[in-house]
């Protein structure tokens, strides 16, 4: 019996070139104009439904002549009804699942989405956050690439560095007023509110760990707007707090030396299809102001 066999061990009783066969007898009605539409000879023709006929009962003989039966009509309906599914599909929008932290999808990413999507009209896009960073969703299916900093820890996640990702020290003036600070040194001993993924004691290049923290945060805008309120000093990226300083709402603490983080994209192994939305991100990403 000819079967149609995926990897998976899924099988079909009829080929599809057995199905549009069929479908394909159905609108010519007899053996030899189905023979004229495919273009066979009515003996190779004849051959084919016989061998149809023999793997499931889609057709009779009736007074000699092969005709469809219920059962056939019920296979040829499936046929258009899957030959309508296929082409809705292959038809539709492609949706590229973009991942970031939700700071850097709407401080950089979502002003930018033209830019990004220039040229390709036929592409949607769906944008997915993760304060913890993009590699789980990466490797969950729930992102096709993303955008983060630092080095993925799974070796199956690809990244390319594009631009270093400046940070600052920073604190409302009315904190700096209230606690007199005059000099970067004075902050140490004062509340800190520290940011998950970049402590301060690793982006100052401090030799001890920073004494009063207040409060640790995973999400950038809600430590930034504690610091807004007063709350403590931070250590956070240039690009999350740039309204906030031109606003004079947030001001720098110059000082210390603060290594760049590197900002890039990342995207998984195998997955050639990919490949020439990794190089228009990385020059999208290459046009961005981090700093």
């Amino acid at each position: 019996m000819q079967v149609d066999s995926l990897q998976n061990g899924i099988t079909f009783g009829l080929t599809s070139e057995q199905c549009e066969l069929l479908l394909t007898f159905e609108m010519a009605g007899s053996l030899t104009h189905l023979a004229a539409l495919v273009r066979r000879d009515v003996s190779v023709v004849s051959r084919s439904l016989q061998k149809i006929a023999q793997t499931v009962p889609v057709l009779e003989k009736q007074q000699g002549k092969w005709r469809l039966s219920p059962l056939g009509r019920d296979v040829n309906n499936w046929t258009r009804d899957a030959a309508a599914s296929q082409k809705r599909i292959l038809n539709s929008r492609t949706i590229l699942k973009i991942a970031s932290t939700r700071e850097f999808a709407a401080r950089v990413l979502a002003a930018k989405l033209p830019e990004l999507l220039k040229d390709n009209p036929d592409t949607a896009l769906s944008i997915v956050t993760a304060e913890d960073g993009v590699e789980k969703l990466l490797l969950a299916g729930d992102a096709d690439l993303g955008f983060d900093c630092g080095r993925p820890e799974d070796a199956s996640v690809r990244f390319r560095t594009v631009q270093p990702e400046t940070f600052a020290v920073i604190a409302s003036p009315k904190f700096l007023a209230r606690h007199d600070v005059r000099s970067h040194k004075d902050l140490i001993n004062l509340p800190h509110l520290q940011y998950k993924r970049t402590s301060a004691t690793r982006m100052l290049q401090l030799s001890y760990e920073v004494a009063h923290v207040v409060a640790t945060f995973n999400d950038i805008a809600v430590i930034r707007e504690a610091c807004v309120a007063g709350m403590g000093w931070a250590v956070l990226p240039v690009y999350a707090i740039q309204l906030e300083l031109q606003a004079r709402k947030l001001k720098t603490v110059s000082g210390w030396k603060i290594q760049d983080e590197r900002f890039g994209v990342w995207w998984l192994r195998g997955r050639p299809s990919i490949e020439p939305w990794v190089t228009r991100s990385v020059k999208w990403l290459e046009a961005q102001k981090l700093s």
